[in-house]
């Protein structure tokens, strides 16, 4: 019983690391996009800094989404939910609520079932947000790096790097929470999500770079080739 105990124990810890890090990613990259969108500010790239800012509203069908389901689920916090997701802060609420009924829970069937669920409904509200909202916040930094003389060590670069890394992360979760609602399947264990995660930045990156330097030698024939790397994000 020592060992259940103590592998219980291990397994809720790595659960509770890995959604405080996909919290500490998500508010990386949203910390990172407003430092670019002064930064364009600061230099009068006007047109930039309105496209990254224009580039957040996709965000907000996200938010709206979460809280239908809260409101489905039961919860009559109204008042309190409408602020936190007006704050677009939903997607944290619910990693944090991921993180507690992972730690609090005694290894019940029904307190796992409602746990895999919580973690699926995130899992499937973050990869829609990274489509919606990191997606295009990738393809446009990169764009601003490859078409514009900012530098390689300037915060776009930083941004682009962390923006695939949120968009490869939302992939590698939702894939997590694939395999643990499946029947007779395991979580991954933290190797298969690092292999998963490199795998994810190496193909994103590779066609997101491939696509903008299209882009900045064909130009508005870009749009012809743009759904294909959406497409293979799933």
């Amino acid at each position: 019983m020592p060992s259940v105990s103590r592998r219980g124990y291990w397994t809720a810890w790595c659960q509770v690391v890995l959604f405080g890090v996909s919290a500490i990613v998500i508010l990386a990259e949203r910390t990172v996009l407003i430092y670019c969108f002064v930064y364009y500010l600061w230099f009068g790239h006007m047109l930039w800094a309105g496209l990254t800012l224009g580039l957040i509203l996709p965000g907000l069908a996200v938010q709206v989404l979460s809280f239908l389901w809260y409101h489905a689920d039961g919860d009559q916090r109204k008042c309190f939910l409408f602020f936190i997701h007006l704050l677009h802060l939903g997607i944290f609420k619910r990693f944090g609520d991921c993180m507690l009924s992972v730690w609090h829970m005694h290894g019940s069937t029904g307190e796992l079932g409602a746990a895999v669920m919580q973690q699926a409904d995130v899992s499937a509200l973050r990869l829609l947000e990274a489509l919606l909202f990191t997606l295009p916040q990738t393809l446009l930094q990169t764009y601003i790096l490859v078409t514009t003389d900012v530098g390689l060590l300037s915060p776009v670069s930083f941004c682009c790097g962390l923006c695939l890394l949120s968009l490869s992360w939302a992939l590698v979760l939702y894939s997590r929470a694939c395999c643990l609602i499946r029947p007779g399947h395991l979580a991954m264990p933290p190797a298969a999500l690092l292999c998963q995660l490199l795998w994810r930045v190496g193909m994103l990156g590779a066609r997101i770079c491939s696509l903008m330097f299209f882009a900045r030698v064909f130009h508005w024939w870009v749009y012809g080739v743009i759904g294909h790397v959406a497409g293979e994000c799933h």
